[in-house]
C-alpha cells in the first residue's frame, strides 16, 4: 500500500507559503492507519530500543502505537503545564521567541536506548530539542524515525543518529520562493530560524519586499492551546 497517497497537501495553511502535510486523511482510512504502524514498527524494532520517545500531539499517536505493537514503554514529551509530576525543561528558540518541551524526571533511565518518533521531519528544532531531554536523564538517543521527511527543510541535518522515515517530499514540492536561512549545531538550542517569501506582487510595482513566514516549529509551538 502506498500511504503517501493517503497524506494530503494543504497549501498555504496555516499561514501562506506553507505546504502543509495533513495526516488526518490517513488516520481517517482504517487499514491506512494500520499499514502506518505496521511499517513505522519494522523500521523502528531493527533498532531494538527500550523505550520510544514522542511529542504532542500527532507524534502521540503514532509513537503510542508502534510502542504498544512492540510491547515497549511510551515516554509523552509535552508542552508547559500539561505534566502531572516533577519534569525537566528543555528550552529552544523559535523566530519569534522561546518555547519549552518537559518530560516527567523519572520518564527514562541511565543507559537506556531511547528512540524518537514523530510524523514529521522538518527544520528538526523539536527533534533536537527532545534529544536533549533524553540525555539529561542518562539515556542514549540510538534513532529518530517520522512517517514524512520533508527534505526541502534542513531537520535531517541537524540530527547525529540514523534518521529513518517512510516516505520523503522532495523539494518539487516545497512552497515556491521559500527559503530557508539558518545555522544550527546538532543537539544544542536551536537559533533564529528565518523563512522568507519574496512579494512578487509589490515585485511587479518596483518594489522589493521580503514577507516574513514562521518556521515549521513556529507553527506548531508558536501558539498554546488547551489539550
Amino acid at each position: 500500500m502506498d500511504l503517501k497517497k493517503y497524506i494530503t497537501s494543504v497549501q498555504d495553511f496555516p499561514i501562506k507559503g506553507v505546504s502543509f502535510k495533513d495526516v488526518t486523511t490517513l488516520l481517517n482510512n482504517g487499514e491506512a492507519f494500520h499499514q502506518a504502524i505496521q511499517d513505522l514498527a519494522n523500521l523502528v524494532k531493527k533498532h531494538k530500543p527500550d523505550v520510544i520517545v514522542s511529542p504532542e500531539a500527532r507524534g502521540f499517536i503514532f509513537g503510542g502505537a508502534v510502542a504498544a505493537q512492540l510491547k515497549i514503554p511510551f515516554v509523552l514529551v509535552r508542552k508547559a503545564g500539561k505534566l502531572p509530576r516533577k519534569a525537566i525543561e528543555e528550552k529552544f528558540t523559535l523566530e519569534y521567541g522561546q518555547t519549552s518541551l518537559f518530560m516527567h524526571e523519572d520518564a527514562i533511565q541511565k543507559g537506556q536506548r531511547i528512540l524518537i518518533l514523530d510524523d514529521v521531519l522538518a527544520t528538526g528544532g523539536t527533534s533536537v530539542a527532545i534529544a536533549n531531554l533524553v540525555k539529561r536523564l542518562g539515556g542514549n538517543v540510538i534513532s529518530f524515525t517520522f512517517l514524512i521527511n520533508l527534505t526541502y527543510l534542513p531537520g535531517e541535518a541537524k540530527l547525529k543518529q540514523p534518521v529513518q522515515t517512510y516516505g520523503n517530499v522532495p523539494q518539487t514540492d516545497a512552497p515556491r520562493l521559500v527559503s530557508i536561512k539558518e545555522e544550527v549545531a546538532p543537539y544544542s538550542p536551536t537559533p533564529l530560524s528565518v523563512v522568507d517569501e519574496v512579494d512578487e506582487e509589490a515585485k511587479k510595482d518596483g518594489v522589493t519586499r521580503r514577507i516574513k513566514i514562521p518556521s515549521w516549529d513556529d507553527i506548531m509551538f508558536g501558539k498554546k492551546d488547551e489539550d
